[in-house]
C-alpha cells in the first residue's frame, strides 16, 4: 500500500509545473534537512528519556546495564557511531521507537554541544554523568589497551604502535599525551553547562558507586526527576553481576602508581579551566588559581 501512496504521489508532483514542483521539493527539504523543529513536535512531553553520557571508564557500562534491568525503558542509541569515530548525537533518532515510549540511551562518549544541550532541553531528556579520578581513568585506560583492544576515538592506537611501548611506563605517558585533552574537553563541557539544564543533568561519581550503588545511583535518578525504586535498582544490580559490563575489582586508588611528573603534566592540562571545580575527577586545589 505505501508503494502504491508513493508511486502515486510522485506522478502527481512529476505533472506539475517545474517551478512549482522546486518550491515544494526546496520547502520540503529545508525543513527535514535544516530544522529539527518536526522532531521535536512529536516527542511527548511526558516521556521519560535517561541518557547515560559518560567518559570512557568511568563505570558507564556497568552503569547502563544496571539501569536498563531496573528501569525496563525501551533502550535506544543516541548517536550512530562507535570505536574509532566521534560520538555524535542525531535528533532523528528519537523518532524511532515512537512518541510516547520512556527511552534509555546507554553509555555513549559524547562531548556538550549547543546541538546536545538543545536535544536535552527540548528532548526532554534527562543526563547522568558517569565521572572517575582522572588518574585512575588513565589506569584503567591502560588495562583495556592491553587485554581488550583500542578501538577508541579520543586517540589513535593499534597492535603495532602499542608493542612498540614496550613499557608499562610509556604506554601511560603515550595515554597521558593524546587521551588526556579529550577528558579535559568532555569534561569542561558538561561541568560549564550545568546551570544551563537545571533538575535535568546529574553526575555520579565512580567512587560513590563503588562505596554504596544502590543509594547513589537513586539518590541522583530521583533529582533529575527519573521515577524509580530502590528495589528496582537492587535487582538492577543483581543482573548486572551476571553480565559483562566490564567492571574490574572496582579498586580506588590506582593512579598513584602513576609517577610524579606524568601525574603533574596531567594536572597541567586541567588547570588552564580555571573556573572549573576539578575536584570531582581527583583534581583539588585548582579553582580560581592561576592558569599554568
Amino acid at each position: 500500500m505505501e508503494r502504491i501512496v508513493a508511486r502515486i504521489t510522485r506522478t502527481l508532483i512529476k505533472r506539475l509545473p517545474s517551478a512549482v514542483r522546486r518550491g515544494i521539493c526546496g520547502g520540503v527539504y529545508a525543513r527535514i534537512g535544516n530544522s529539527d523543529d518536526w522532531i521535536y513536535e512529536k516527542i511527548q512531553k511526558e516521556r521519560k528519556h535517561l541518557w547515560i553520557a559518560a567518559a570512557p571508564k568511568s563505570g558507564s557500562t556497568w552503569v547502563s546495564t544496571v539501569l536498563e534491568e531496573a528501569l525496563g525503558y525501551r533502550k535506544i542509541a543516541l548517536t550512530r557511531s562507535f570505536e574509532r569515530l566521534e560520538q555524535q548525537v542525531d535528533s532523528r533518532l528519537l523518532l524511532i521507537p515512537g512518541a510516547g515510549e520512556n527511552l534509555f540511551s546507554p553509555h555513549q562518549h559524547c562531548r556538550y554541544s549547543d546541538f546536545v544541550g538543545d536535544l536535552i532541553a527540548r528532548g526532554n531528556i534527562r543526563v547522568l554523568i558517569t565521572a572517575r579520578n582522572i588518574f585512575d581513568t588513565l589506569m584503567s585506560l591502560h588495562d583495556h589497551n592491553e587485554r581488550e583492544n583500542h578501538l577508541f576515538s579520543m586517540y589513535y592506537a593499534d597492535a603495532r604502535l602499542w608493542s612498540s611501548l614496550k613499557t608499562k611506563e610509556n604506554r601511560l605517558r603515550f595515554l597521558a599525551d593524546t587521551a588526556i585533552p579529550w577528558y579535559a574537553n568532555f569534561y569542561a563541557g558538561w561541568l560549564s553547562n550545568l546551570s544551563r539544564h537545571p533538575d535535568r543533568i546529574a553526575i555520579c561519581r565512580y567512587e560513590n558507586l563503588v562505596e554504596d550503588p544502590g543509594p547513589c545511583l537513586l539518590e541522583h535518578l530521583q533529582a533529575i526527576g527519573i521515577p524509580t525504586t530502590e528495589e528496582a535498582i537492587f535487582r538492577g544490580l543483581a543482573a548486572a553481576k551476571k553480565g559483562f559490563t566490564r567492571k574490574n575489582k572496582g579498586i580506588v586508588g590506582r593512579g598513584q602508581e602513576i609517577p610524579t611528573d606524568l601525574r603533574d603534566q596531567i594536572v597541567r592540562v586541567f588547570r588552564h579551566y580555571t573556573d572549573i571545580d576539578w575536584s570531582i575527577i581527583g583534581i583539588p586545589g585548582l579553582r580560581n588559581s592561576q592558569a599554568a
